[in-house]
């Protein structure tokens, strides 16, 4: 139950990825490094993307009790249309399509923020880089989630997910490369996986 409710965490934060086609990112790459908690396991991720967006990943290691297994390392790799979630650890791979269309934070408009009931709410800060600050409801897993983003450029620097007035889900960036050369190995799938 815990693993699969991390599971579909990790899909909310895969999906601020969008099809290729569209530029989601002020920077042409970057490598950001972000701290999280899902209720009360933490992760440690690493988001690389190239071509304003157009290819990105996310590496995420998860610390779980040894009885659910310890330690687990999550891939996820979009290009295109195209999702691949992986078990690093176990070398499987699974393909799947984007689950929504998600929010294009770089292309905003008036009929996108009322579609997902989105307000901009205030601005922040988070590594000195001047945030945005939205809010909207969302529903997962049959429960009303109230998010908090933080955004800057069109990068989500900082979310907070809460529902029934407890905090779920947290994340925040502890460190941003601006336009980083992405090493090739983080953008395409490893030789060792097997695609199911």
């Amino acid at each position: 139950m815990r693993t699969s409710f991390l599971m579909t965490v990790l899909c909310m934060c895969i999906s601020g990825m969008l099809p290729a086609q569209e530029a989601k990112y002020e920077l042409k790459s970057a490598i950001v490094e972000k701290e999280s908690t899902a209720m009360g396991q933490t992760m440690e991720i690493t988001w690389y993307f190239d071509d304003y967006g157009k290819t990105e990943s996310i590496f995420t290691t998860i610390e779980l009790p040894a009885a659910l297994g310890g330690t687990k390392n999550l891939m996820v790799l979009s290009k295109g249309d195209d999702v691949v979630t992986i078990d690093l650890d176990e070398n499987k791979g699974q393909r799947t399509p984007l689950p929504e269309a998600p929010i294009n934070f770089s292309m905003l408009t008036p009929e996108i923020m009322q579609s997902y009931n989105m307000k901009e709410t205030g601005t922040g800060t988070i590594l000195d880089k001047p945030c945005s600050i939205y809010e909207l409801q969302r529903e997962e897993m049959g429960m009303k989630v109230d998010m908090k983003i933080w955004v800057w450029k069109g990068l989500q620097l900082k979310v907070e997910a809460a529902t029934g007035g407890m905090t779920v889900y947290s994340e925040v960036a502890t460190n941003i490369q601006e336009n980083a050369p992405i090493p090739t190995d983080k953008l395409t799938i490893p030789a060792r996986v097997e695609i199911l």
